[in-house]
C-alpha cells in the first residue's frame, strides 16, 4: 500500500478467534475474527457492515474488494480494489468446485463466473457484500482455478449466513 491517503486507521491484533472446525486441507469452516487491540473510529472512511440473519438466502450481485493481484500475472495494487460479480446458484458451484462439496452444505458461495471479474492471489479474508442487501454475504475464500478471472471457475467464499451464531457466541465471549 503506497497511496497513503490520511483516512487509515492502523492497529494491531490480540487475538485470533479460529474456527474449531477449520481445515485447512479442506477449507471446511474456513472463518476467524480478529481482536484489535483498541476500537476503530467510525467515520466516513471506516463503518461497520451488517450481518445477513442465521442462513439468509443470498441472490444477486456482490461487491468484492480487497488488496490482491489484478490479475494471475500483474503485482499487487496500490490502492483497494473492488468488483461486482453475480452469484453462482449452489448447485453449479457444487459441480464446477469439488472442494465445496467437503464442506458443510451451504456454509460456502461461488461468484464471479463470467468474464475476467473475480477475486484475485491476496483477496482471501476479504469481504463479498451483497450490494442489495447491504450486509456482509461472504468472506473470500478461494479460487477454483490458478488462473484469476477464468471463465466458469467461480471463486469460493465463506458464507457468513451459516456462522452468524458462532459470529456472536465469539463476540460474546470478546466483550
Amino acid at each position: 500500500m503506497s497511496d497513503i491517503t490520511g483516512h487509515e486507521q492502523f492497529r494491531q491484533v490480540m487475538s485470533i478467534f479460529i474456527h474449531k472446525g477449520y481445515r485447512e486441507s479442506t477449507v471446511k469452516n474456513d472463518i476467524a475474527l480478529l481482536s484489535l487491540n483498541t476500537p476503530l473510529q467510525i467515520n466516513k472512511f471506516v463503518s461497520p457492515i451488517n450481518l445477513p440473519s442465521q442462513d439468509q438466502p443470498i441472490s444477486g450481485k456482490l461487491r468484492v474488494s480487497g488488496w490482491g493481484r489484478l490479475s494471475s500475472f500483474q503485482g499487487i495494487p496500490d490502492t483497494l480494489q473492488k468488483v461486482e460479480v453475480d452469484m453462482v446458484p449452489d448447485e453449479l458451484c457444487y459441480l464446477l468446485v469439488p472442494a465445496v462439496q467437503f464442506t458443510p452444505r451451504n456454509s460456502t458461495l461461488c461468484s464471479g463466473m463470467s468474464g475476467n471479474k473475480t477475486s484475485c492471489n491476496g483477496d482471501s479474508g476479504g469481504p463479498a457484500v451483497s450490494i442489495d442487501g447491504g450486509y456482509v454475504a461472504g468472506i473470500v475464500s478461494f479460487r477454483s482455478s490458478r488462473i484469476c478471472g477464468q471463465k466458469n471457475r467461480p471463486s469460493v467464499s465463506t458464507r457468513v449466513s451459516h456462522y452468524v451464531n458462532w459470529i456472536l457466541q465469539q463476540q460474546a465471549m470478546m466483550a
